[in-house]
């Protein structure tokens, strides 16, 4: 039996031909000619092949999406979650599968590299557990890391548990320790001491009152007259100058508004204690950023690309939602054209390093408001909370810097290519190049993640051509 099962019309088999060649050639066995053998039916060697296939791949196209056929086949994937779609045409699918992740293929005569087969390739490899995917760090699709985030989430909220009851536990030690070395202390006083001290204080007190000229104890100089005051004089601190403030809050010809951001350092990346980290997000690094930037107040809605791209991709509909179904190239075309309308070279995207840091807003925490996820239904849109959609920017509690949505809503693109880990990476808050160009970072967390994928740490990535509805972007102004 093979590993993948082809699911597609006949009239599309000149492109299946493409896509299952190119898959054999990375070493998986596909079944895609539908040869039937003598004695059996055509329905028969399709359930076969399909319950004993370890990934269903259906090629999605005008004609496929009026095949009951192939709904169905594509019906047995998403059920066993094996499915890996892939568009040939572009065509609006089925509603039950618009929200799993596809490949574009659309026109593709089989020319590699190709990000979009990667991407396909990656989601097989993933299912089969088989190393042919470029390697993503712990990139995470498909149904299987549903199930692990699922179990992850679990663990994780019963470990931070176990934490707290140990801290509690230490606490009450720590207080009956505090009252036993009191009382030990209190103990040891004898009454002698105590009566020394009382005698002591008689005696001055006493004195006070017999001799009350003697050495001024009565606040005179010994002939009933006030002491002359001696002038104190004191060196002033020498005191840093402030540097000068960053204007308030600005909005563009868009109604975008920018957050000032004050030049500073911090420490990037995770420590290995940190729970739900990732190793990709080590070793922690010291960054300086050595000038003020503006960021945007909010996620970019899709009024504001409407404004600038004449179009809205987006697959949740409303003007103050999240722009999302956008790529990474289809940003830099969106920041050239508002440029222009402005006659400036300031908008970008934010490079990964400033992301993080207007994210973390000075702290070191888990997350901008602490290390407790169960706040962070007050800051962000996830998993818990999302209702599987996205939400109106600004409606939950922004970072200590004012900036709304950094821990939720959509994943946000950033400049930087992808790489495992953080060895190497610049310390000047810089966009890092020279990784797999094919990817770019996403940052931020999402509607449809854990708490612990919405850390201030957290990072993936995806294809630079890639778009679905839980990719989104905010822009960077330089002063």
């Amino acid at each position: 039996m093979s590993d993948i099962f082809l699911s597609y019309k006949s009239e599309d088999r000149a492109k299946a031909l493409i896509i299952a060649e190119a898959l054999e050639r990375n070493g998986y066995s596909v079944w895609w000619d539908r040869k039937i053998p003598v004695g059996k039916t055509f329905e028969q060697v399709i359930v076969e092949q399909i319950q004993a296939a370890k990934c269903v791949v259906v090629l999605w196209s005008r004609e496929s999406v009026k095949s009951d056929w192939i709904k169905e086949e594509a019906d047995e994937g998403k059920k066993r979650k094996i499915l890996a779609p892939v568009f040939i045409d572009d065509v609006e699918i089925p509603l039950g599968f618009r929200r799993i992740q596809a490949a574009r293929l659309i026109d593709w005569d089989g020319t590699l590299p190709n990000p979009e087969f990667d991407l396909l390739l990656g989601s097989v490899s993933r299912m089969l557990d088989k190393e042919h995917a470029p390697e993503m760090g712990i990139k995470k699709t498909g149904y299987q890391e549903e199930d692990e985030r699922k179990k992850a989430e679990v663990i994780e909220k019963d470990k931070l548990k176990k934490e707290k009851e140990l801290k509690e536990l230490r606490r009450v030690a720590i207080k009956d320790a505090i009252q036993e070395n009191i009382h030990t202390v209190k103990s040891k006083i004898s009454k002698e001491m105590i009566i020394a001290v009382v005698l002591i204080f008689s005696i001055l007190l006493v004195g006070y009152w017999i001799f009350p000229s003697i050495g001024g104890l009565n606040g005179t100089n010994g002939n009933g007259e006030a002491p002359t005051p001696i002038p104190v004089t004191s060196t002033p601190t020498p005191s840093t100058p402030s540097p000068t403030p960053i204007p308030k809050n600005i909005t563009n010809s868009i109604d975008m508004e920018f957050v000032p951001i004050p030049a500073g350092e911090f420490d990037m990346g995770s420590l290995s204690s940190e729970v739900g980290r990732n190793d990709n997000e080590g070793p922690v690094h010291h960054v300086t950023i050595s000038e003020d930037f503006y960021m945007g107040k909010y996620e970019v809605t899709q009024e504001q690309w409407q404004k600038v791209m004449g179009s809205n991709p987006s697959y949740f509909k409303g003007d103050d939602l999240p722009v999302e179904q956008i790529s990474w190239n289809e940003i830099q075309d969106f920041i050239r054209k508002l440029n222009e309308r402005e006659s400036s070279v300031k908008y970008r995207l934010p490079s990964e390093t400033e992301w993080e840091y207007a994210a973390r807003a000075g702290t070191t925490t888990r997350y901008s408001f602490g290390d407790d996820e169960s706040d962070l239904g007050d800051y962000v849109w996830y998993n818990d909370n999302s209702g599987e959609e996205t939400h109106p920017v600004g409606l939950k509690q922004p970072n200590p810097w004012g900036l709304y949505d950094m821990h939720g809503n959509v994943y946000e693109w950033v400049q930087d290519e992808w790489h495992n880990s953080y060895d190497g990476a610049p310390s000047d808050g810089s966009a890092w190049e020279g990784g797999d160009g094919a990817y770019r970072v996403i940052r931020g967390g999402g509607w449809g993640l854990i708490a612990g994928d919405c850390r201030s740490a957290y990072r993936n990535c995806d294809v630079l051509g890639y778009r679905d509805y839980y990719l989104g972007f905010r822009l960077l102004q330089e002063l």
